[in-house]
């Protein structure tokens, strides 16, 4: 009886009619569910690259790597040392903690509209230069022009207004400031999308289809988040949290693999 419903859930998850309000109401969900599990300081998909070299990490890190090399792919573009970051929709902090880390920002500030992942964050990552607050990406409660960088992985695609987004962006990057942007669409959304970056007031410097390096983490991934799932989540939901995870075979994962989807990078800048 529960392979059963366990398999209807998983055709019901199939249908593109459900997977926006799956997505939206699985997220609070899971900031609740994993409320206080440091097991879990990512929730992008990631990248594996191809072709190329691993990022180097500290032994602590290898577990979050797939999660990791996004960040870093996006992030690494340009020289961050000393300078003052804000990422928007923050999560559950490790980019955040990555980039003051490893990329050595002298401030580093994260945002993100959920009180309960601001509280994890600051109790798990918080120190001198490193710090999270609640506050909404397309109202940011930051001073104009008082950013060297902004960062956003993964997220704008749940935005309700993307223009008034970059618009905030814009206003709060200093001249010569750089936008680190990362997200996916459905294949038939990219235009409007485009559209809405090439009209935001920001130069596009490079801009890179990163969709397969994506799939390939996922699979790569699929072990680590499938056990993640078990210890999460309760029988009855685990195939949510499995497509919400994009695991091997999942909706998310075979619309990156065959292109139905696709997820881009951008480095983007304020002009001076």
């Amino acid at each position: 009886m529960i392979n059963t419903i366990v398999d209807k859930v998983n055709d019901i998850l199939r249908l593109e009619s459900v997977k926006d309000t799956v997505s939206k109401n699985l997220y609070r969900y899971l900031n609740k569910k994993i409320d206080n599990s440091a097991d879990v300081c990512f929730l992008n998909y990631g990248f594996s690259p191809i072709g190329t070299e691993p990022v180097q990490l500290e032994p602590a890190d290898e577990p979050n790597r797939i999660y990791i090399q996004l960040y870093h792919h996006v992030v690494s573009r340009v020289d961050l040392t000393g300078r003052d970051v804000l990422e928007v929709s923050s999560g559950r902090g490790g980019g955040a903690k990555y980039i003051k880390r490893y990329l050595k920002a002298r401030r580093m500030c994260g945002i993100d509209r959920q009180p309960r992942a601001v509280k994890f964050c600051n109790k798990q990552h918080g120190e001198p230069g490193l710090g999270y607050i609640c506050g909404d990406a397309q109202r940011l409660p930051v001073d104009s022009e008082s950013c060297d960088a902004v960062v956003n992985v993964e997220a704008s695609h749940d935005y309700t207004d993307v223009p008034k987004f970059l618009s905030e962006v814009r206003r709060v990057l200093r001249p010569g400031g750089h936008f680190l942007y990362t997200d996916f669409r459905n294949e038939e959304e990219v235009p409007a999308w485009m559209k809405q970056i090439a009209e935001s007031g920001l130069t596009v410097i490079e801009d890179e289809d990163i969709t397969l390096n994506v799939a390939k983490g996922l699979a790569d991934n699929t072990e680590h988040n499938n056990e993640l799932v078990k210890k999460l989540a309760p029988t009855l939901l685990r195939p949510l949290f499995r497509q919400f995870a994009g695991v091997e075979g999942s909706c998310i994962q075979q619309r990156f693999a065959t292109g139905k989807s696709r997820y881009q990078r951008f480095l983007i800048q304020k002009q001076a």
